[in-house]
């Protein structure tokens, strides 16, 4: 769940319920840019490279971030 939302970031609010993507990436790379995004060769993942995974609280890139339907919970999510 969405706990607060950093400046300059758009189409999130506190409370959204979403699931993380952990793979945090350059953007700018030949891979990126051609949405093979998971080659990136300066890839991080969250949980491993980056704090966070069992974390109560973890900060993440809003392009990770993919809204929960309604009807899936966070379990599932």
């Amino acid at each position: 769940e969405v706990a607060g939302v950093g400046a300059g970031v758009s189409g999130w609010r506190e409370g959204d319920r979403v699931c993380v993507e952990p793979l945090v990436t350059c953007g700018r790379c030949p891979q990126c840019r051609t949405g093979n995004y998971q080659v990136c060769p300066q890839f991080r993942l969250i949980g491993n490279h980056l704090d966070g995974g069992f974390a109560e609280y973890v900060r993440v890139p809003a392009y990770t971030l993919f809204k929960l339907p309604g009807e899936v919970d966070f379990e599932l999510g």
